[in-house]
């Protein structure tokens, strides 16, 4: 929905920060695993969506980093099934209370 919403001058300037190693993707599906997609086929068919899109708008293929951002929602089925999409790494944590606040204060 973010991106329909973008004019011409900005899809093209995130195309450009993308070419230019200054904005990465990861994970490309079309919402986030394990939250809206709960099984294994439509875990597959939102990165199979997602990075399609990504492919034909953005240029980007496939991702090979895999963000999990919601801990309470990742199974270990989610992370075999990631590594056979073909992600190389998974991350997935909230963030450390104190390390929250010493980001916040460095900005």
């Amino acid at each position: 929905m973010w991106w329909d919403r973008q004019n011409d001058i900005q899809r093209a300037q995130v195309r450009r920060l993308i070419q230019n190693g200054q904005f990465t993707i990861v994970n490309g599906g079309i919402s986030a695993p394990d939250e809206a997609t709960t099984n294994a086929d439509d875990i597959i068919d939102n990165f199979m969506r997602g990075h399609q899109f990504m492919s034909q708008e953005l240029g980007v293929e496939d991702p090979n980093i895999s963000w999990q951002l919601d801990s309470f929602g990742v199974s270990k089925g989610y992370a075999r099934l990631a590594r056979d999409i073909g992600f190389d790494a998974m991350f997935f944590t909230r963030i450390d209370a104190e390390e929250k606040v010493k980001l916040q204060k460095a900005k």
